[in-house]
């Protein structure tokens, strides 16, 4: 202990703090420094938590959105008839898709449940629209004449009646 003394009263008589005081100042900034790293590496440790978790929750998501099973939508036959013959272009009315194209009539064709708009051509009548509503449970038919078509004419001119 004596000698602990003489070095502390030395460097007072010098002006500069006594040696347990400088010790207790590197003491403190090595404390400080260590306390810093410390404080960095909780904080990269979290960021490095946050990255995990989103990445985690982004493959979750992913995953779900690649195995979902989507509900098949149930169809029905449906038959078109547009006389004397047409061809038939259908259009879905929800959202305005062509669902069928350039078919020659009669034909039958499978459809979702829902409302549906249908133009019929022959290049010696005129044009048809018409709407039509497919329906669960039972399987429909569409029966249409093309304007300026007349059946009767047109099996007296067959027939000769």
């Amino acid at each position: 202990m004596p000698m602990i003394d003489t070095i502390a009263r030395q460097g007072e008589e010098r002006g500069a703090p006594i040696g347990r005081v400088r010790i207790g100042e590197l003491r403190t900034r090595y404390d400080l420094e260590k306390g810093q790293k410390a404080d960095l590496k909780r904080k990269q440790r979290g960021q490095y938590l946050r990255i995990a978790v989103i990445a985690i929750l982004a493959g979750v998501a992913i995953g779900w959105f690649a195995t979902r099973q989507v509900a098949p939508r149930p169809e029905v036959a449906v038959a078109i008839n547009v006389m004397p013959w047409a061809s038939v272009d259908i259009f879905r009315v929800r959202d305005g898709q062509q669902v069928g194209t350039a078919m020659l009539t009669p034909f039958v064709t499978s459809l979702e449940i829902g409302a549906y708009r249908l133009r019929a051509t022959h290049p010696q009548f005129k044009q048809l629209d018409l709407s039509f509503e497919v329906t669960a449970g039972r399987d429909s038919t569409v029966n249409a004449l093309l304007p300026g078509f007349a059946p009767e004419v047109e099996a007296a001119a067959i027939f000769g009646n």
